[in-house]
């Protein structure tokens, strides 16, 4: 199978990131490290293989993004996620994503675990295409070719790349989730003072 798959470096990746992106547990770096490493290897073509998995990862974003448009309201009859997805809850959510739509699509596209959930819940709660295109479009420009020109660039050490990989997102997720703590702490002391003025 993984000789057959190098014969194929092009699809390979695009079938990984198309699956990773619908939910599969493959974290979506790892197709594009493979992209990069086959590169380094000659197997593939650099540029070739960085617009295939640029277009791979929108269009995987975009698919999500459509069935939560699409059967996103069906949801809310699913027993199990019934009680999680209250309507007022659901209307919450909506006002945050309307107020903050592109700052959270553009961040998905670097919180592995949480990228397929917030596109689709995108589609659910309407948000405009062209935001979904262009915020994430825009990550992407920045994720796809500094992970797939990693691995193209240090071809003969990919087992450092993947180190550096695995920490450079806990770093950045672990800042995301930092950030919005301190968004949220300042809010709480604004509205507290505030509230003992009046």
């Amino acid at each position: 199978m993984i000789t057959l798959l190098e014969h194929l470096p092009y699809v390979c990746v695009v079938v990984l990131l198309l699956a990773s992106g619908m939910g599969a547990p493959i974290a979506e770096d790892l197709p594009l490290l493979l992209g990069g490493y086959w590169c380094g290897i000659g197997k593939a073509d650099i540029a070739i293989m960085i617009p295939i998995a640029f277009v791979a990862v929108l269009g995987s974003d975009i698919l999500i993004y459509s069935f939560g448009r699409r059967y996103g309201h069906h949801v809310q009859r699913l027993p199990l996620l019934r009680r999680y997805l209250s309507p007022r809850l659901l209307a919450r959510a909506e006002l945050a994503y309307h107020n903050h739509g592109g700052k959270t699509l553009f961040a998905a596209r670097f919180l592995p675990g949480l990228r397929a959930p917030l596109y689709f819940s995108a589609g659910v709660f309407k948000i405009p295409f062209w935001k979904l295109l262009a915020f994430d479009g825009l990550a992407a420009l920045i994720s796809v070719p500094v992970w797939v020109l990693l691995a193209w660039h240090f071809a003969d050490h990919i087992d450092r790349v993947r180190h550096w990989s695995f920490w450079g997102q806990l770093a950045l997720a672990g800042g995301v989730v930092l950030l919005a703590c301190l968004v949220v702490l300042l809010r709480t002391n604004r509205r507290q003072k505030l509230a003992s003025v009046s």
